[in-house]
């Protein structure tokens, strides 16, 4: 909107809305310290108003000076995180947890051993923080189409195809 509407007041616009604007940047530091950190905290306003300019520099071009806002506080990049980390990491737990328990009882047997086995390595602490665990079967190299079907759908006898182009 403030790169393509032309918005008369964008200030106006801000101070209606920040509240609003910035609740998703409340909610990480609400699950790690569990404090009640509220909209008006300069922080999460900041971090707002640093995520904006930096949406609207990289489609328009202009900082968010050039459109009458306030500039943000520079954050340092450690202290802003990534952006698709933070995202990956927000979630509800119990919304989750219903959605594994959905799936999970439609698992294969083999599937449903694997996952217990990852599940169970993690649980008890046989996997060091920031390690990622996948079947091994994913590690393998395929060579044609059909051993990758028969990989990823092991019931699946052959499926006919014409072309192998994207094939390594």
């Amino acid at each position: 909107m403030l790169v393509f509407c032309g918005i008369a007041n964008p200030l106006l616009l801000w101070e209606k809305y920040r509240h609003l604007l910035s609740e998703d940047f409340l909610r990480a530091p609400r699950c790690t310290t569990g404090d009640n950190t509220e909209a008006t905290d300069e922080h999460v306003l900041n971090s707002c108003l640093s995520s904006l300019q930096d949406m609207v520099i990289s489609i328009g071009g202009s900082s968010l000076v050039d459109y009458g806002l306030p500039s943000p506080q520079h954050l340092d990049v450690q202290e802003r995180g990534n952006r698709e980390y933070n995202s990956e990491i927000n979630y509800d737990p119990r919304a989750m947890s219903t959605v594994v328990n959905d799936h999970v009882c439609k698992f294969t047997s083999e599937q449903k051993q694997i996952f217990d086995t990852i599940l169970e390595s993690v649980g008890l602490g046989q996997v060091d923080s920031g390690q990622v665990v996948l079947p091994e079967i994913l590690g393998r190299v395929v060579s044609t189409l059909e051993d990758l079907i028969r990989l990823v759908y092991g019931d699946i006898n052959r499926i006919p195809h014409q072309d192998n182009s994207w094939v390594c």
